[in-house]
């Protein structure tokens, strides 16, 4: 089976670690997180200072490396990203601080695609034959679904209740798994 993964949110806890380095720069700054996310010309200053950071110490999802492992040896892993350089530093690659991310996490997989939001990742899943995709992102789930490919919401902040295919953990993602192999 090939299954495709988002990182943010749905391998790690980026939101986790945002939160964290906004309340440094907030405090750096002398504003309020607030601020942060209501301006949008505060947010990108907040993110060319601190994305580095906020994905390079982003934490693994509760339980996620224990199921990886076990699917990892029968099936193909695919990560498959919304993240791009908009937000990096000009001397800085995302795709490279990403990839360091996974070798410091022994994430290893088939293939790597950054840069791929809702019909970029849609198209990116079916020509690489993605069984199943697995995302936190409700604008990827309903673009995925539109073109038929099976996807799981990652949904641990039980935002969306009514959604029939989603989860809110890895061993919920293990079990759905192991009943389509």
């Amino acid at each position: 089976m090939v299954i495709g993964m988002d990182l943010d949110d749905t391998i790690c806890k980026t939101s986790e670690s945002l939160n964290k380095w906004a309340k440094i720069y907030a405090l750096e700054e002398g504003i309020q997180v607030a601020d942060i996310f209501m301006d949008i010309g505060e947010r990108n200053k907040f993110l060319k200072k601190h994305f580095v950071d906020v994905i390079s110490e982003a934490e693994l999802k509760d339980g996620f490396k224990e199921v990886y492992d076990r699917f990892l040896k029968k099936n193909n892993i695919c990560i498959i990203t919304a993240r791009s350089n908009v937000f990096m530093p000009d001397t800085t690659n995302v795709d490279y601080v990403t990839l360091e991310w996974l070798e410091k996490n022994n994430i290893s997989f088939k293939d790597y695609y950054s840069d791929s939001y809702k019909e970029q990742k849609a198209k990116i899943c079916i020509d690489k034959k993605i069984d199943v995709m697995i995302d936190d992102d409700f604008a990827n789930y309903e673009i995925l679904k539109k073109y038929g490919i099976k996807t799981i919401l990652f949904d641990d902040k039980n935002m969306y209740p009514d959604v029939e295919e989603r989860v809110s953990s890895w061993s919920d993602i293990e079990y759905i798994l192991g009943n389509l192999e």
